[in-house]
């Protein structure tokens, strides 16, 4: 079920954005195709945008419009269940076992007017298939692909995979994306992988009103280029990544998966032959430390006197 909390304070919100970009509601009429009756009512708050209308006024004001829907909202299902899609792609958990409680149909919401139809079949597509996802053996990751792939082609007719780029995407095709993309690299294809993670990289919008899961998930995105780039043994690369990654944690204040990237940092420089590799280790002991994760700790010494013979 869909409850409002204040649909006149994020029309109000829409309209400063429009405003700001010197658009008029002709001219965003003129770009979007929606009338400007419609876009009236949006910014005064008497209607419930679609999803559809959110996506296009998006792409014109270059700010993800559905973010900021979430902040308005007290529940929402749609928009509720994507957050747990990337908090499942953050965490690269198998929480997948009981997502099929979060399908959606006409019976367990009394508003489906509300979702667009193509993404309510493409959300319950990605609730069939990401379970299969994390099954190890080859074949059930390339059915996997194969099945998610599938949802591209009720957007986009006779979609081609091989040329992904050349289109525009929803945000539940992107989040789709990355699971395709992350199941590439587990069939060692990381070439192909770093190309979707990279896609998604520059598509992927993020803003101080982006959700906190949203952020994760550029940094998880960033945390998967890098590793890719350890297999493929790029490690100028990784560092690149890493410092892009370390500065995005910096400028919002998070520590999320700062272990993660400094470690691979660490590994690119006994790489590449550059001493400060041993401080570097040293940091990302200290922020487990903080972090208060011991087993961590223990892991990750191990993995460091096995491999590199440093004293973690």
């Amino acid at each position: 079920m869909f409850r409002m909390l204040d649909m006149s304070e994020f029309g109000a919100q829409v309209r400063k954005i429009r405003e700001d970009l010197n658009l008029t509601r002709k001219i965003v009429e003129e770009l979007t195709g929606i009338t400007k009756e419609t876009l009236r009512k949006i910014e005064k708050g008497d209607v419930v945008p679609q999803f559809t209308t959110l996506q296009l006024l998006s792409v014109e004001y270059k700010i993800d419009l559905i973010e900021i829907f979430n902040q308005y909202k007290n529940s929402n299902l749609i928009l509720n269940t994507h957050n747990l899609i990337d908090e499942i792609l953050i965490s690269h958990s198998n929480m997948t076992d009981s997502l099929s409680q979060f399908e959606i149909s006409t019976e367990n919401t009394a508003m489906c007017n509300l979702i667009d139809p193509v993404e309510l079949k493409q959300f319950n597509n990605l609730i069939q298939f990401l379970p299969i996802s994390y099954f190890p053996e080859k074949e059930k990751k390339t059915e996997a692909i194969t099945g998610l792939l599938t949802s591209f082609n009720l957007h986009h007719e006779a979609y081609d995979f091989e040329n992904f780029e050349n289109y525009s995407y929803s945000y539940l095709e992107l989040r789709t994306l990355h699971v395709i993309g992350a199941l590439y690299a587990d069939l060692k294809e990381y070439s192909l992988s770093n190309r979707i993670f990279n896609y998604l990289m520059l598509n992927i919008n993020i803003d101080k009103y982006s959700s906190s899961p949203t952020k994760k998930l550029y940094i998880k995105l960033l945390c998967n280029i890098a590793y890719n780039y350890h297999s493929l043994d790029q490690h100028e690369s990784i560092i690149k990544v890493v410092n892009e990654g370390i500065d995005f944690c910096n400028q919002f204040d998070s520590s999320y998966l700062l272990e993660m990237l400094l470690y691979r940092k660490a590994v690119s420089q006994y790489f590449l032959n550059d001493p400060k590799h041993k401080k570097t280790f040293k940091q990302v002991r200290s922020i487990l430390e903080i972090k208060n994760y011991d087993e961590k700790i223990k892991i990750y010494a191990k993995v460091t006197k096995e491999k590199y013979n440093i004293d973690f």
